[in-house]
């Protein structure tokens, strides 16, 4: 669609175990639009950054995608040559990673992480390639840059790591930024500061991003939708709003119950008991199934269709009420 920067259709990903083949991630569609902030949220091992990581086919070794149509900008990506597709990444999409101390190289400054961009898509000289690399880190809020630039990764705390990151990430203006999880090793003062930042990328530049999280209070403070995530597979979709206030899947209603709250306070929290299936564990028919407390027959044996519940819903569960889509 035109309105679109990204859409990814019937992705799949496997991951090699002993020598066999195991999907991690299956038959999973989404959209982002121009300019919006899209959530993929779920527990750790659901699938979420493999999700994310196939789109610039960043994924390890053993690791491969199969089945799977994305457009970017209207672009189908898998007809591309690596050549083009390098024109492509870094420039017009980025990638924010989880953890800053294991993305930054240990060896290098600061200033020559961030301008690696501009010396491989622009043809800036070295005095602009300096003002821009200062401007970026600038405005990612970093004080004292230019003491910053000449410093390396060990020098810096957890959150002016991350900034870095994020100012090597938009240095070219992206139209879509990939965030896998960027707070999760912060102390929640900069987590917020992190987020609000993302925001302000997203506002001010027209940046999409694809925003990945396993903590769904946080998303439905920065997205504008989101789709819940378990065992490779979507289970709900939808606005923020549709999703926090009718959850229609049994698993994002175990999350939302989970969040705490003041009117909790004092009181157990509900949980999701047992645990998300390991890679090369059998699953049902509906994955969920021998998690959840409504689970019937059909749900070990009936994989889910997907359910409309409004223009902006969907759930992949066979008693959300909804009709299946045609």
């Amino acid at each position: 669609m035109e309105n679109n920067i990204l859409d990814v259709n019937n992705l799949t990903v496997y991951a090699t175990v002993d020598e066999r083949k195991f999907p991690v991630v299956r038959n999973v569609s989404f959209s982002v639009r121009k300019g919006e902030i899209f959530g993929i949220v779920g527990e750790s091992g659901c699938g979420k950054t493999m999700t994310a990581l196939s789109v610039p086919e960043l994924l390890a070794d053993g690791i491969f995608q199969t089945s799977s149509s994305v457009l970017f900008d209207n672009v189908h990506l898998h007809n591309l040559s690596s050549k083009e597709k390098r024109k492509i990444y870094g420039k017009d999409m980025s990638v924010i990673f989880q953890e800053p101390m294991s993305a930054l190289n240990p060896l290098v400054c600061i200033k020559k992480q961030v301008e690696e961009s501009l010396l491989l898509h622009t043809d800036m000289s070295k005095a602009q390639r300096y003002d821009r690399v200062k401007e970026c880190l600038t405005e990612v809020g970093i004080h004292d840059v230019e003491q910053v630039m000449e410093m390396y990764p060990h020098e810096l705390s957890g959150g002016m790591r991350q900034r870095v990151l994020i100012a090597s990430a938009v240095i070219c203006r992206p139209k879509l930024l990939i965030a896998d999880e960027p707070t999760t090793a912060l102390d929640v003062y900069t987590q917020n500061q992190v987020l609000d930042l993302i925001r302000k990328i997203n506002a001010s530049y027209g940046t999409a991003v694809l925003f990945i999280s396993h903590d769904l209070k946080l998303v439905s403070r920065l997205c504008s939708r989101i789709a819940v995530m378990y065992a490779g597979s979507f289970v709900e979709q939808g606005s923020v709003q549709d999703v926090f206030e009718n959850p229609c899947h049994e698993y994002t209603k175990g999350l939302l119950n989970s969040i705490p709250s003041a009117e909790k306070k004092g009181k157990k929290l509900d949980c999701i008991q047992g645990k998300v299936p390991s890679v090369n564990e059998a699953k049902m028919a509906c994955a969920f199934a021998p998690r959840c407390n409504k689970a019937e027959r059909q749900c070990y044996v009936e994989i889910p269709e997907k359910k409309i519940i409004s223009p902006e819903h969907c759930s992949w569960c066979h008693f959300s009420g909804a009709k299946e889509l045609p």
